[in-house]
């Protein structure tokens, strides 16, 4: 067990911390400032400190399999832990005790095994209320003995988490708000500046370039900052994004956002442009509301672009249900008529895609025809609702059928997207 790393200052305070004194932990910081890295060190401490079984949380599994699994079976390697994963089970089982890996997308499932301690990686993703009951739910496995001599006297179970602020949402009221955080708790903040020595050099510009300038306090130095203001799409305004109405031309490709409603389908219609500069920018030219099903969205785009190439960003719900027809999904309908679809195997993160729209329209990349009215009325009306997402309010359809294929042509950076940039290096 030779292994060595060098933190800084902030990774080794939060390492550092008392857990006696501070039950409730938690690293907060910018993206990509080694919050996640610290918290698997932490806990791997922890494991080879007391000898006793530890946990693990991501919000979703696709995180834990991206991000939590990688990252702890090169540390347990490096460190010389010997190890076996039962990913079925969710459990490494060392030579020293287990490690249980739990995901957070329901909450009821935090039963059945007892813990020394708990670490939480980016619990902030998770809506207030959903993360309030989660947090609750695993601390209170944290309830095992230390089999350490030395530590028998001590109160050794805590919680640990590390995650960048999601606006004024769990974190801030659990270990920043003064009238509701947890007694005997500790905050540490960090800046991805901090981490700027274990980063690609283009990370920092790149980040500044993926979110709108607003958010860089809450994503480059981990401050909370209100991420929800009264609109969803604050960064949208009429005076500089609407442009004279134009048309598609027979030789573009055309892009279409699509979301799946019976009798309330939408769709909006985007090309590709040049700014007087040469930059490449997006422009709305349509917009198809009302729709039946996907028959008839199918007809009424063919009947508007014949000639052009067309590539659909839809819903990835739309891969399982049908929306007009019994045996064909609404994925497989829209391949059937010669259309491109692009879908990944989930939708992006509320989150994500609507920092894709604000971020594109902060840049100057995403503009809107003056034809689209009911999309513009979206943009300026839909607004968040009391958990903090966008409300369901009729206005939401258009706007998620903009927001999906935006994503995909002006996307933000995710989670996992970050975490594998970074491991590259």
């Amino acid at each position: 067990m030779g292994f060595e790393i060098t933190l800084n200052p902030k990774q080794s305070k939060f390492l550092e911390l008392d857990s006696e004194k501070y039950p409730h932990q938690c690293l907060c910081g910018g993206l990509g400032s080694g919050k996640s890295t610290s918290l698997f060190l932490k806990a791997i401490q922890t494991l080879m400190t007391h000898k006793q079984h530890i946990a693990i949380y991501e919000p979703t599994y696709k995180l834990m399999q991206a991000i939590a699994i990688p990252e702890i079976s090169n540390l347990l390697d490096k460190i010389g832990i010997k190890y076996s994963l039962n990913k079925s089970e969710g459990i490494f089982y060392t030579s020293l005790s287990n490690i249980y890996l739990v995901s957070l997308t329901n909450a009821n499932n935090i039963a059945g095994y007892t813990v020394l301690a708990s670490f939480c990686d980016e619990i902030d993703l998770l809506k207030m209320s959903h993360a309030e009951f989660a947090y609750n739910k695993l601390t209170a496995r944290n309830r095992a003995k230390t089999n350490n001599p030395e530590y028998k006297e001590k109160e050794n179970n805590f919680t640990a988490c590390a995650c960048s602020p999601e606006g004024f949402s769990f974190l801030y009221h659990a270990f920043a708000k003064p009238e509701t955080r947890f007694k005997n708790s500790k905050l540490i903040r960090t800046s991805t500046y901090d981490n700027q020595d274990n980063l690609p050099k283009n990370f920092i510009p790149n980040l500044k370039d993926q979110y709108p300038s607003q958010l860089i306090d809450a994503y480059l130095y981990g401050i909370f900052t209100n991420l929800t203001s009264h609109t969803v799409y604050s960064y949208f305004s009429r005076d500089q994004h609407v442009v004279k109405q134009t048309h598609v031309q027979f030789t573009e490709d055309v892009h279409i956002g699509m979301d799946f409603n019976i009798r309330d389908m939408a769709a909006t219609i985007i090309t590709e442009r040049k700014n007087s500069q040469g930059e490449t920018v997006w422009l709305v030219i349509d917009e198809l509301v009302k729709c039946r099903d996907t028959d008839d969205m199918i007809d009424k785009i063919k009947q508007k672009y014949p000639r052009n190439t067309i590539y659909v960003y839809p819903d990835a719900s739309g891969s399982r249900t049908q929306s007009s027809s019994m045996s064909r999904s609404d994925h497989s309908m829209l391949r059937s008529a010669g259309f491109v679809v692009r879908v990944n195997g989930t939708n992006p993160l509320i989150k994500d895609r609507v920092l894709s729209v604000n971020n594109a329209f902060d840049k100057g990349k995403l503009f809107v025809s003056e034809g689209c009215k009911n999309l513009i009325e979206a943009l300026e009306q839909q607004v968040y609702d009391t958990n903090g997402f966008p409300e369901k309010d009729g206005k939401d359809h258009i706007n998620d059928a903009f927001g999906y294929a935006v994503s995909h042509l002006c996307p933000v950076m995710t989670n996992i997207a970050r975490y594998n940039y970074i491991r590259r290096i």
